[in-house]
């Protein structure tokens, strides 16, 4: 959803105190491209509940919960067990077909406004004619925005209300010159931006 990973508890751990916000549960229907009923269904009572009773670790790789859930009549179920592995040093494979059309998007100006990472799913979701995941979508934004020593980074990646954004890469620089040399170039009176700093602008292509 476009937040920093740590942002989020692990929602099978009830030993966690992190919650996910309410507010973000509205934005389920855009990210798995289904109704809100599906997310916050309907058919759940005020009596029922799914309460998870405790974890422990199996082993190093797997944790084990426990949970039972109580119905509308008041009954409760027998206590269910169940599993979870814990997968490290996955390697994460680059989709280059995606990572290319993020570099054509970049070529049109879609990134000249910060597009945030869910606005850029459901953007790629609707344009994108070959199967991604969201996964694949982190591995490829992580790649244009990473520095080398040759040179910049295609994309540049921001916090925006604790919300990433993504957009071009720009370089702000002084520029040392006098103000009346820029009573030309623009429209207005240079004069009144006594004691002012001019910088410029430019993209990774110098750009101004």
């Amino acid at each position: 959803m476009g937040k920093p990973n740590n942002y989020y508890f692990d929602l099978l751990d009830p030993t966690d105190k992190k919650r996910i916000k309410q507010e973000y549960l509205t934005l389920f229907p855009a990210i798995f491209n289904v109704p809100l009923d599906h997310v916050l269904s309907s058919c759940t009572n005020a009596d029922e509940e799914i309460k998870l009773s405790a974890s422990s670790k199996f082993n190093k790789k797997s944790t084990i919960f426990k949970h039972t859930v109580t119905y509308e009549d008041g009954t409760i179920s027998p206590e269910i067990e169940w599993r979870q592995k814990i997968v490290k040093g996955v390697r994460k494979v680059e989709n280059k077909a995606l990572t290319d059309y993020l570099r054509f998007l970049e070529e049109e100006g879609y990134f000249l406004k910060p597009q945030t990472a869910l606005g850029l799913f459901v953007h790629l979701r609707t344009y994108f004619d070959y199967p991604f995941t969201a996964k694949d979508l982190s591995v490829s934004l992580n790649k244009l925005c990473r520095k080398d020593s040759k040179n910049r980074p295609l994309l540049q990646r921001d916090l925006d209300r604790s919300r990433f954004t993504y957009s071009e890469t720009y370089q702000i620089q002084h520029l040392a010159t006098s103000l009346t040399d820029l009573n030309g170039p623009f429209d207005f009176n240079t004069s009144k931006l006594s004691g002012a700093q001019i910088f410029t602008l430019s993209d990774r292509n110098n750009r101004i």
